[in-house]
C-alpha cells in the first residue's frame, strides 16, 4: 500500500515525550453517571460508551517487556487481578500488545496461530470478568518510528489489523474495541492521517460491527488532536492523553531525562510558595531551575479544567465523542498531591463528559502494587478515582481469614482529614486518606514489631519491617497497632497528609513513634487544609518523639478523648508554644492521664508545639 506524504507544512509545537504506558477511556456526566444519549454523537451506541466508563491500563503484560515467554504471558496478569479489578468497580481495561505478542517479525502482517492462541486466552480471562476490554495496539519506538518514514512498515501495519481485526471480529462488539495505534510518533500530522484512515478503513472491512478508536500524530498530545482528521465513519471515537502538569507527573522519571531529571518531592498544586519549602533539597541548580519554573506555572485544578476544556471543545467542533485513555502520576511523587492530581483531573474529564482510563494498573504509575499474584489496591488512589474500595477480603482472598471489619465509629471520635472533617474527602481528596468509617484492619501481628516508613525507598506492598519499609502515610493509617510496636519514620523525610495511626498501647507497653537515621527531623505536612497534622482519638499509651509536625495555622497535633468531661475527670497536660513558652491552654488538644507521655517537638506555621504530661 502506498502512503501520500503530503508537504508537513504546519510548525508543529514540541511535544515532550512521555512514558511508554497504557490507559482507556470513561465516559461519565459530571456526577459520576453515564451521560444521556443527547450527549454523545450519532454512530457510537449509547450501549457501549456505558460499558467504557471507568477505565484502566494493563501495562508490561503483553506489551512494554523484554520477556513474552508463555510462562510470563500466563502470569503476569492472571484472571485474580482481573477479578480484583471488577472488584475495585472498573468497567474496562485497555489491553496492550506488541507486535512481537501476534505475528512474526519477518511475516509481520500475518497471524502466528500459537501467539495468537495466548492472546486468545487474556482475552477470554478479561471478558469473563464481565470487563470491557479495548484492544490497543502498544508498539516499541522502533516500530513508531518505522511507520513514519517507510511505507513498506505501514502496508505490514495496515495488514497487521486487518487481520487481527478479521480474527476478533467474532468477539462481541458491545464489549470489544479496536485501538489504533498508542502514541503515534509521526511529526506530519497529514501523514498520520493518511495512515489512520487506511488503517481505520482495514479494521472497518473486517470488524463490520465494532466501534473504532483513533488519536493523534504525535503521542496522542491534547494539542495534536487539534490536527486530526475526522473520518467519515461514525462508529469512531477520538482519544487523547493528559499528563499535566508533566513535572510533577513524570517527576525524576528515568525514561523521560532531562526534561523532569532530579525533581522529587514536587508538590501539587505548585506555586512559588509551595516550591520554595523543597529547594534545598534538590541535588543541582538545573533541577532547582525546573522546580522554580514548575511553582511559577501554578498548576491547580482550574488549570487541568482549562486544559482538559481544550480538547472537549475540539470534540464538540465535530461533533465526535472523546476518550483520555491515559493519564496517571509516578508513584514516586507524594502520595497525597498525586492522589489529589489524579483526582482533580478525573473530575475535569467527567465534567466534559469525556471517558477516562488510568494509567496504570500495577506498574511505575499503578493503582495496585506488589508482585503478580500478590497485589494489593490503593484505597486512597481508588477514592481519588471516585470509586468505592471493596472490602479487603475481596482484595487480598487468601489473607481473608486474618482481616475484619472494624466496628462502627463511636460518638464523639472525630478523623480530621479535611475542611469537612470527614476522613475521607471525597470532594477534594487533599490527602488521598481512608475515613474511621472505611478502614480495613490488617492481619494482627506480635508484639514488640518495628516498623519503618520511608518516602524515598519505600513500598507500602512490603511488610514495614527494615529492609523492607513502607512509604506513605496511608499505609501507616490503615495498620492497627498492638502494644510495645514501634513506627519509626526516616530522618530528613517530609509527608504531605495526616498521620492517624490506629490501636492503643497498654500500660508499660506503650506504642512508640519516632525517628531513624540521621538527618533533620522528619515532617508530617498538613499543608494549608484544616485539620490536624497528627491525629489520636479515644486512644492510649502513644509515645511520639522527633517528629516535626506542621499544621493548620496553629494546630499541629489533636489528642481527643471520648468526651471533655472525660478528658478532664482524667487530667489534661499542659501544652505549650516553646519558641514562646506562653501556655496555649486546652480549648482543643485534651489527653487523657493515661496517655502516659506524648513528646510532639516541631514546627507549625505559627508555633512550635510541645505537648507534656500534665500530672
Amino acid at each position: 500500500m502506498k502512503v501520500t506524504t503530503l508537504p508537513q507544512g504546519i510548525n508543529m509545537r514540541r511535544i515532550m515525550m512521555h512514558a511508554l504506558v497504557l490507559a482507556t477511556w470513561a465516559l461519565t456526566g459530571t456526577a459520576g453517571m453515564p451521560v444521556s444519549a443527547a450527549d454523545v454523537p450519532s454512530g457510537v451506541p449509547l450501549g457501549r460508551l456505558e460499558k467504557l466508563t471507568k477505565g484502566i491500563n494493563l501495562s508490561h503484560w503483553f506489551s512494554q517487556s523484554s520477556n513474552y515467554s508463555s510462562q510470563h504471558l500466563q502470569t503476569y496478569d492472571t484472571a485474580k487481578d482481573a477479578a480484583l479489578i471488577k472488584a475495585l468497580g472498573f468497567r474496562h481495561v485497555r489491553f496492550a500488545f506488541n507486535d512481537e505478542t501476534v505475528v512474526d517479525r519477518e511475516n509481520p502482517a500475518v497471524l502466528n496461530p500459537q501467539k495468537m492462541n495466548r492472546f486468545d486466552a487474556a482475552m477470554d480471562m478479561l471478558l469473563a470478568a464481565d470487563l470491557a476490554v479495548i484492544v490497543d495496539f502498544h508498539p516499541e519506538e522502533e516500530y513508531k518510528k518505522a511507520v513514519e518514514k517507510d511505507d513498506v512498515a505501514v502496508s505490514n501495519f495496515v495488514g497487521m489489523w486487518r487481520a487481527l481485526a478479521r480474527h476478533l471480529s467474532s468477539r462481541d462488539p458491545e464489549r470489544v474495541f479496536f485501538e489504533v495505534m498508542n502514541e503515534p510518533m509521526v511529526k506530519d500530522p497529514a501523514r498520520w492521517n493518511a495512515i489512520q484512515t487506511n488503517v481505520l478503513t482495514a479494521m472497518r472491512e473486517s470488524a463490520p460491527r465494532h466501534t473504532l478508536i483513533a488519536t493523534a500524530a504525535t503521542w496522542s498530545e491534547v494539542y495534536a488532536l487539534e490536527l486530526v482528521e475526522v473520518v467519515p465513519d461514525r462508529n469512531v471515537v477520538y482519544n487523547f492523553h493528559c499528563y499535566e502538569p508533566f513535572k510533577f507527573t513524570h517527576q525524576n522519571a528515568p525514561w523521560v531525562g532531562e526534561l523532569t531529571k532530579n525533581l522529587k518531592n514536587a508538590p501539587y498544586p505548585s506555586s512559588p510558595q509551595a516550591v520554595n519549602k523543597i529547594l534545598a533539597g534538590l541535588p543541582d541548580e538545573k533541577a532547582r531551575r525546573l522546580m522554580i519554573q514548575y511553582g511559577n506555572e501554578n498548576w491547580d485544578a482550574r488549570k487541568i479544567n482549562a486544559f482538559i476544556a481544550r480538547a472537549a471543545k475540539w470534540g464538540r467542533k465535530h461533533g465526535v465523542a472523546l476518550t483520555c485513555n491515559e493519564f496517571g502520576v509516578i508513584r514516586t511523587a507524594l502520595a497525597a498531591d498525586r492522589n489529589r492530581c489524579i483526582e482533580d483531573v478525573r473530575k475535569a474529564l467527567e465534567k466534559h463528559n469525556i471517558g477516562w482510563c488510568m494509567w496504570d494498573y500495577a506498574g511505575g504509575f499503578g493503582v495496585a502494587t506488589g508482585k503478580s499474584g500478590e497485589r494489593v489496591a490503593d484505597p486512597a488512589t481508588i477514592q481519588a478515582l471516585g470509586l468505592t474500595p471493596p472490602r479487603q477480603e475481596a482484595i487480598v482472598p487468601e489473607h481473608k481469614a486474618d482481616l475484619t471489619t472494624p466496628p462502627k465509629t463511636e460518638a464523639g471520635t472525630t478523623f480530621v482529614s479535611g475542611p469537612e472533617g470527614s476522613g475521607s474527602d471525597s470532594s477534594h481528596g487533599r490527602f488521598g486518606a481512608i475515613g474511621s468509617s472505611q478502614r480495613k484492619t490488617p492481619p494482627a501481628v506480635s508484639a514488640g514489631t518495628t516498623y519503618y516508613v520511608d518516602t524515598l525507598a519505600g513500598d507500602d506492598s512490603a511488610d514495614g519491617r527494615a529492609a523492607a519499609p513502607w512509604r506513605s502515610l496511608e499505609r501507616v493509617n490503615l495498620q492497627v497497632f498492638a502494644p510495645g510496636e514501634t513506627i519509626l519514620f526516616k530522618a530528613g523525610c517530609r509527608w504531605q497528609g495526616q498521620l492517624r495511626p490506629q490501636g492503643s498501647g497498654s500500660e508499660g507497653r506503650s506504642i512508640r513513634i519516632d525517628r531513624y537515621g540521621e538527618g533533620p527531623l522528619p515532617i508530617i505536612d498538613l499543608g494549608a487544609a484544616t485539620g490536624a497534622a497528627v491525629q489520636l482519638s479515644n486512644q492510649e499509651y502513644w509515645e511520639i518523639r522527633h517528629l516535626a509536625a506542621y499544621g493548620y495555622k496553629d494546630l499541629a497535633a489533636e489528642i481527643a478523648d471520648k468526651t471533655v468531661a472525660n478528658a478532664i475527670k482524667n487530667g489534661i497536660s499542659e501544652h505549650y508554644d516553646s519558641i514562646t513558652g506562653k501556655a496555649l491552654g486546652v480549648p482543643y488538644l485534651g489527653m487523657t492521664c493515661s496517655l502516659l507521655t506524648l513528646m510532639l517537638d516541631g514546627l507549625c506555621r505559627k508555633h512550635s508545639l510541645r505537648v507534656r504530661n500534665g500530672k
